[in-house]
């Protein structure tokens, strides 16, 4: 990445007459190493899942079926966020260059768009399995003990059963929000170099806004927290003092008698 952004400086200062896709022909390479890796890894992580539920019995060969299932969804996945990545930057490379003149930008960001698509659909997943979670019956099979495969497997679904009940409707519109607020520069942007009406400060202000508000509320926290705290210490000293006269008026012979 770093003769990436060598091959961009040289680009803009004129250096060299490339195209924009030979430019970012170090990020092609990166991202189909990327690529690759996941394709690899999802291979091996296949074959070995595989290769455990041979001889293994019937409980075991359903969890294990199971995890293959999850990997070949999470292997799909990284695939799919690697080539949205490509053809953006292809998508980019070509329209820079003139290439793709005649397409609008919104369509030159279809990738980011598949992106935000991708990113929102979590909260809504979670929520409608929450409530899918919600309607079932809780059973009543008693837990089984803590054993490696046990752990690692029973527990963990577990527990993400427990995090996923507990998914409420405001929880998945927050969130909803705050992707939105995180990737509404890219839909600034769309528009900006469609018809280019408004200023380039309004790409970033969304970020801006939102750096604002979380600078904002940590000043807001530290200050109460530091407020809290010298309460609290006044509170001490103002109960020691009264403890001690407390003491000295119950102590025969004291203050008050001479």
């Amino acid at each position: 990445m770093l003769v990436l952004q060598v091959f961009v400086v040289l680009k803009l200062n004129g250096d060299i007459t490339w195209t924009v896709i030979e430019v970012l022909t170090p990020y092609f390479v990166y991202e189909g190493l990327n690529l690759l890796e996941g394709l690899a890894a999802g291979v091996l992580g296949y074959n070995m899942l595989t290769k455990n539920s041979e001889g293994a019995g019937v409980t075991h060969t359903e969890d294990i079926k199971k995890q293959r299932s999850a990997l070949v969804l999470a292997v799909a996945r990284k695939l799919f966020l690697n080539l949205a990545r490509i053809a953006q930057g292809v998508l980019l490379g070509l329209k820079v260059d003139d290439n793709l003149s005649d397409a609008s930008w919104w369509l030159v960001f279809i990738p980011v768009w598949l992106y935000v698509a991708f990113f929102i659909s979590f909260p809504i997943r979670k929520y409608f399995r929450a409530k899918a979670n919600a309607k079932e019956p809780k059973s009543n099979t008693p837990r089984q003990e803590h054993t490696h495969d046990a752990y690692t497997r029973e527990s963990v679904a577990e527990e993400d059963d427990e995090a996923v009940s507990k998914f409420s409707m405001l929880d998945t519109l927050c969130t909803i929000v705050v992707i939105c607020a995180l990737m509404s520069p890219f839909f600034i942007l769309s528009a900006r170099l469609q018809d280019g009406s408004f200023s380039s400060i309004y790409v970033i202000l969304p970020w801006l806004i939102v750096v604002g508000i979380v600078l904002l509320d940590h000043c807001s926290l530290t200050f109460s927290y530091n407020v809290w705290v010298f309460a609290t210490g006044r509170t001490r000293i103002l109960l020691h003092l009264l403890c001690d006269f407390m003491r000295q008026l119950q102590r025969p012979g004291g203050w008050w008698s001479t």
